[in-house]
């Protein structure tokens, strides 16, 4: 099965519209207009699966940037979406300052004596 991407649908545009404009090039498996979850009104743009991959290249290629509804929508196959990390990274992105511990450590505010592992020691006399 391929899916899919079809972008810059008219909001008016409903699954079964968008399921007669691919059904031409081969079995549409599945359609999903994706809507706002909290108005329900389409966000323009949707998923379209087929079940042949020369089926759906031959859609891909014929109606990418064809009218459709007075919009040139745009046909493409879907990428995988990239997940999502569950949590903030442990690294700082590139070009981020660095900070010391020893700077950060002196330059606290409570006063705290700074951490002996932390202090340079003195040169041997």
């Amino acid at each position: 099965m391929t899916k899919i991407f079809v972008g810059n649908i008219p909001f008016q545009v409903t699954e079964d519209e968008l399921v007669d404009a691919f059904t031409d090039f081969g079995d549409v498996e599945q359609v999903n207009i994706v809507t706002d979850s909290k108005t329900g009104r389409s966000k323009g743009y949707g998923f379209i699966t087929m079940q042949n991959a020369s089926e759906a290249q031959d859609a891909v290629k014929i109606l990418d940037d064809s009218s459709f509804h007075g919009r040139n929508i745009t046909v493409n196959i879907a990428k995988n979406k990239k997940a999502k990390p569950k949590h903030k990274p442990r690294h700082k992105p590139r070009g981020a300052k660095s900070n010391n511990k020893t700077e950060s450590t002196n330059s606290d505010s409570n006063n705290s004596a700074p951490d002996p592992e932390n202090t340079p020691e003195a040169a041997p006399e």
